[in-house]
């Protein structure tokens, strides 16, 4: 595949996953803003809260599949900090002997 096709790809898989993930929000904002008395259950505005909040993880994995590059770049970030992270937290918080 060439680069240009690769891109193209990637763009339409998120802006689908964006109005995917946005659009319910949307209309349920959209609605109670043309009829003020109509209050949605609260269990479908944490639904759509979430969903929408979601696209952002939703992004990580897109490009964790679909390149490479991010994906080792990704992993080495987060191997690096945490291993960092964690061998800092239980050197400093070891009693000495």
């Amino acid at each position: 595949k060439t680069l240009d096709g690769k891109v193209l790809k990637v763009l339409v898989v998120t802006s689908v996953t964006y109005f995917v993930a946005w659009g319910p929000y949307v209309t349920i904002a959209f609605i109670t803003s043309l009829f003020p008395d109509t209050v949605p259950p609260i269990w479908l505005e944490f639904l759509v809260t979430w969903l929408g909040n979601s696209n952002s993880f939703m992004n990580v994995i897109i490009y964790s599949l679909m390149y490479s590059s991010f994906r080792k770049k990704a992993s080495y970030l987060i191997t690096k900090y945490f291993s960092w992270k964690c061998w800092r937290k239980n050197n400093q918080l070891r009693p000495s002997l």
